[in-house]
């Protein structure tokens, strides 16, 4: 059994790649730090399950999942992000991911979803939003997020390669959802919610 980790932190891999050696005796496991080497991966060795961060270089967030699957469509794919759950989980099982995880999952968390991705055996249901942001549109939570972090909107226009008015609508789109009018609101909601 062939298994890849794809994220940028070395300390999660090692960690990753010893618990899967004591679960899967037999598997080898490949690290990368980045997504061009995944992808790169992904086309030369058949792999039976991907685990991988969405935010780490060369990744396009919610775009990651298609393009996996465009290139092995019967891999197994487990998100293991930092980002919240509740309300990234849904949009990346709709996009067709296997399951999705908080890197604050405790190590028999992390095991038995493993297990489970493998054994084709992931409840969906346990992923349920419960967030306001969840009406956000993948794109919305996008330049939302980016606005936390303190970005304009030219920043997010270059980032995300669209024009400024329509970074600027997003952001209009995202303050009525919400029903607020500032960015230190908007962190203040996802604050609540993550």
């Amino acid at each position: 059994m062939n298994i890849l980790l794809a994220d940028d932190h070395i300390i999660i891999t090692d960690r990753l790649k010893s618990m899967i050696t004591r679960l899967i005796p037999d598997a080898r496991v490949t690290e990368v730090t980045d997504m061009v080497a995944a992808l790169a991966h992904l086309k030369h060795t058949e792999i039976q399950l991907v685990i991988c961060d969405i935010n780490m270089p060369g990744a396009n967030h919610f775009g990651i999942v298609k393009t996996i699957k465009s290139i092995q469509p019967n891999t197994k794919l487990l998100i293991l992000s930092a980002y919240n759950p509740q309300l990234y989980a849904h949009r990346y099982i709709q996009e067709g991911a296997d399951a999705y995880l908080s890197k604050n999952a405790s190590i028999l968390e992390i095991e038995n979803a493993i297990l489970a991705v493998l054994n084709g055996t992931v409840n969906a249901a346990d992923t349920a939003e419960i967030s306001p942001l969840a009406t956000l549109s993948n794109r919305e939570l996008e330049v939302a997020r980016l606005l936390i972090e303190g970005n304009g909107i030219l920043e997010i226009a270059n980032l995300l390669q669209l024009g400024v008015s329509t970074v600027s609508t997003y952001k209009i789109r995202v303050f009525e959802k919400l029903n607020i009018s500032n960015i230190p609101a908007l962190a203040a909601m996802f604050h609540n919610y993550q």
